[in-house]
This record gives structure tokens, sequence and C-alpha cells, in this order.
């Protein structure tokens, strides 16, 4: 789930420009591969070299980021030949490059979106999410920054991409309901679902994923330090922010809707749809309510 960043949203964001009729299964299956065989050969990779280079580390507990700080310059210290340091540091260099891509372009699609007018500001709205990432990242850089930066990567992703992705997993599985989702896929994406994938994908979307994930965030919130020192509540703050603004969220909602009740903000309603078809709703509703009706329906699990 780190690895791929689901619920950072990244993945769906440069899904989102994909034409309506991709064939999303096959990337989903790919993905998953890839990022699976190159996390497997990292991890022989590193540890492998560890054993190398064992006599130079800290005898002290590895921090996540002595990965890069430490163990891979111990590595580039003890290879000989000159070609291999530099397409090393160029595989570091252009590992948090790309990482950025997907990170920018889910803050400024998340904008656009939001806000349509922005769109004819494209070049200047993205300049300025550069700029200003660029100048909150410039505390790191300084005297004592890898531990701001512990500081965050301990307290931003500890708890929230669970809380995230659980919450997204819900909304599919359970408020939109499984088969609406594979109806989208099989009937309006032309999508073929074969039915082992079929009910492999029920049973993880409504079983299993739910189940680990709130498993795992249970056991993170149970572990954590709940300090009430400045840096201890200030960490909590961070942490649990997400969880305030979904909780937020929906108050706002329920209180905009409270004469219809709370168990129709867990029902799709007809708006909830694919943006093609909310145009051609609004260009001739007529026209396409009857193709709407005349289309025929995949039988399910095929």
């Amino acid at each position: 789930m780190y690895s791929l960043g689901l619920a950072h949203a990244g993945i769906h964001t440069l899904a989102s420009y994909n034409t309506f009729r991709h064939n999303i299964l096959r990337d989903a299956i790919l993905l998953v591969l890839v990022d699976t065989v190159t996390s497997i050969l990292c991890t022989l990779v590193v540890f492998s070299s560890l054993a190398t280079i064992a006599e130079d580390l800290p005898t002290e507990e590895q921090e996540l980021t002595k990965l890069v700080f430490v163990v891979f310059p111990g590595l580039l210290s003890k290879i000989d030949t000159h070609p291999w340091p530099i397409i090393v540091f160029c595989m570091i260099f252009f590992f948090g490059f790309n990482s950025q891509f997907a990170m920018v372009e889910t803050i400024t699609t998340a904008f656009f979106d939001q806000f349509h007018a922005l769109r004819r500001c494209y070049v200047p709205v993205v300049v300025a999410t550069c700029a200003v990432l660029f100048t909150t990242g410039i505390p790191m850089c300084m005297r004592g920054g890898i531990t701001f930066f512990q500081f965050l990567d301990k307290n931003i992703t500890a708890h929230s991409f669970l809380f995230l992705g659980l919450s997204e997993v819900f909304i599919v599985s359970y408020a939109y309901g499984f088969e609406n989702f594979m109806s989208i896929i099989r009937d309006r994406m032309k999508v073929s679902v074969f039915k082992p994938f079929y009910w492999y994908f029920k049973v993880m979307y409504t079983v299993v994923t739910p189940f680990f994930m709130l498993v795992c965030l249970a056991h993170s919130l149970h572990k954590r330090d709940w300090s009430r020192d400045a840096w201890g509540v200030t960490g909590i703050a961070f942490a649990l922010f997400p969880f305030v603004v979904v909780g937020v969220g929906a108050v706002c909602a329920l209180g905009r809707n409270r004469s219809m009740g709370l168990a129709s903000l867990l029902r799709p309603t007809s708006d909830f749809c694919p943006e093609y078809e909310r145009r051609e709703r609004a260009a001739s509703p007529q026209t396409f309510e009857l193709q709407a009706s005349a289309t025929p329906r995949l039988p399910r699990g095929g």
C-alpha cells in the first residue's frame, strides 16, 4: 500500500487522464506485479549489501532514512569501478524526481477539479504549487532538518494513509455498493471481468481488505506514543488531522441534508455518474434516457 501510494491518490490522479473505456483491469494487475517484483529485487540488493558494509554502520537501531544517507553512501565507497556510483546516484535522483510528478499532479488536479476557472491558469498554478512545496522543504535542509523530516514522516504517514484507504474502500464497497462499482466497469467502461477475477475482487473489496486495514490502523494507534509534551502533542495533531477533516466534512454534509437523514448520505444518487454521462443528460435528457434504457447489461462476472 505504501509503495504504490494508494491512499495518496497519485495513481488515481494519473489514471483520471485515461480515456473512459481504458482497460484499468490490465493496468492494475501490471502495476501490482511490477511493484512487487521491484520491491523484492531492491530488498535483495539492500540486505545483501549490508553484509559487505556492516562494519562501517553504526550499532544503534537503523532508521528508514539511513537507507539513503548511510547504506547507499557506504556501499558506493566500496565500489571501485567508476560508472556504478554515477548510476546509483542517478537512480536515487530520478526516484525522488518522478515521485514529485505524481505528488504535484495530485495537488494541482484537485484544485482544477474543484475550481474549474483555474484550468485557464494551468502553468501559474503548477509553478505556485512547486514554489510552496519547495519553500516548505527548506527547513529539512538546515541543521536538524533530518529530525524535522523524521517527525513529519512518522506522524503523517503512520495513520492517515490507512485511515484514508479504509474510508475509500468502505465508500466503494458499502456506501456506493460493490455491484454498482462493477457495473460501471463492465457495462459502461466495457472492460471484461472474468468470473474468477469478479469473485476475487468481491472478497477482497468487501471482506479481506477492510478487515486487514482496520486491524493495521488499530494496531498503529495502539502502539503510538501518546506523550503530552510539546512535540508529542504536535505530532498527535499532525497524525489525527485527516481524521478531523473527514469528520468535519461528514458533519457539514449531514447539516446540509439533515432533513433527508443520515441514511440518504450513504446511498448513491442518479447524479453520481461519469462526467460524460452528466454532459449527455444536460444536452438531451430524453435522448439519453432512451439510449440508457436500450443498452443491454452484461451478465454478472462476465
